[in-house]
């Protein structure tokens, strides 16, 4: 065999291995390809991922001390004329809300600032400090009025004990034990019932709608398992009361629902969450709670729909939460509730800064509510005629009520 004979099946030999190899690799890419997404879009791994994310918590050192700036709108849609009559009057009317809480030196102190189309009316502080509750403007009287304990207490809500249960509601609310037993219960929950999956359109774009379809009985089981869990480990007496409620609507989808289904729907091979959704059927119809994430455009909605479709009503949107982010610690909520056709809208732009070191306020020229003399109240009501918009708005509304 001459030297370029070898130099031939040489050059060969080497390139049916080097074709071997790339066969292989791509043979391995491809069954590697189809492994990952035949484990990665296993209903029950599309649901413990989701979990997952869904219990991942943000650390927030500051969470005791926060200020928040609020700027809130509202509008309402009806056919009624005496309710168009509150929506023009509505339309001019925004309220600023600048909330500052500190629960470990007690000081809790909530700013409301109303305008009328662009103009500032008021503001007018309650503050709520060294177990006190103070009220205080300085557009109409020039001290801190402080209030009676008894104008905001409760069975539940005391002034002297408020700071002791916000602290134990956010220890409640941030217990990682707690947190993470939740989540167990619900990791736990994915064996139970039956999966099924379909593509489908979302928005345009086809998506993987993965559902899991399981008895009322089984659902509210799930629901009883996690309020007795937040039972076992809170002390707060607001939270209990809250569990409560939530037991007695558990009690309640048993008794009048048949059957449950959940469905997660994501797309693309990583499986990218693009909406929840819980469907609750019964004989009259069903009620579908939506939990939806645009990405792009950095918004999450909620919404609550109802469906009668035994009497012959179709789909109808009860109540929806749209979430938007602007930029850092910043973001817009809109709030839409439809009650018998009428809807209401409230728009709200919350920034937030966690860094905040909410300060004490001067009390010391405080005058307790009983202590106003005649002269004061005359001097209050000298300053509220003095101010044409909040007068002519104050007659206005009770003009309103008198209509009503």
């Amino acid at each position: 065999m001459d030297e370029k004979d070898f130099e031939k099946k040489s050059t060969k030999k080497v390139t049916t291995i080097v074709g071997i190899i790339i066969l292989a690799l791509i043979i391995a890419i491809i069954l590697g390809g189809f492994f990952y997404l035949k484990f990665t879009r296993k209903p029950e791994r599309i649901f413990s991922k989701e979990i997952d994310k869904l219990f991942k918590m943000e650390e927030n050192k500051n969470s005791k001390q926060e200020k928040f700036e609020l700027d809130i709108t509202a509008s309402i849609d009806s056919d009624n004329e005496e309710i168009k009559m509150i929506d023009s009057f509505l339309k001019g009317i925004k309220l600023k809300v600048n909330l500052e809480t500190d629960l470990n030196n007690k000081v809790f102190c909530e700013t409301l600032i109303p305008s009328f189309i662009g103009q500032e009316i008021v503001s007018l502080d309650i503050l709520l400090q060294d177990d006190n509750l103070y009220v205080y403007s300085e557009e109409l009287y020039d001290k801190y009025i402080e209030l009676p304990k008894e104008y905001i207490e409760t069975p539940v809500i005391s002034i002297d004990t408020v700071f002791e249960e916000l602290s134990e509601q956010y220890n409640t609310l941030t217990n990682e034990k707690l947190i993470n037993n939740i989540k167990n219960i619900y990791h736990d929950s994915i064996k139970i019932g039956t999966f099924s999956q379909e593509k489908v359109k979302l928005n345009g774009a086809t998506v993987l709608k993965t559902t899991k379809k399981m008895s009322t009985k089984e659902y509210t089981d799930i629901l009883n398992k996690i309020l007795k869990e937040i039972d076992n480990n809170n002390n707060d007496e607001t939270i209990k009361i809250f569990t409560e409620e939530l037991k007695n609507i558990t009690e309640e989808i048993e008794n009048y629902s048949e059957n449950v289904e959940i469905s997660i729907y994501t797309k693309g091979i990583t499986n990218k969450f693009e909406k929840a959704e819980i469907i609750i059927i019964n004989k009259y119809g069903s009620r579908t709670f939506e939990f939806e994430k645009k990405e792009k455009e950095k918004e999450i909605q909620l919404r609550l729909l109802q469906d009668n479709s035994a009497e012959g009503i179709n789909s109808e949107e009860i109540f929806n939460i749209t979430i938007k982010e602007e930029e850092e610690n910043s973001r817009t909520v809109k709030f839409k509730i439809n009650i018998d056709g009428t809807i209401i809208t409230l728009n709200i732009k919350c920034t937030n800064d966690y860094n905040a070191k909410p300060e004490k306020r001067d009390t010391s020229n405080s005058i307790e509510l009983e202590n106003l003399t005649e002269i004061d109240y005359l001097k209050i009501y000298s300053n509220i005629q003095k101010n044409e918009i909040l007068y002519s708005i104050i007659n206005t509304i009770s003009e309103m009520i008198e209509a009503l």
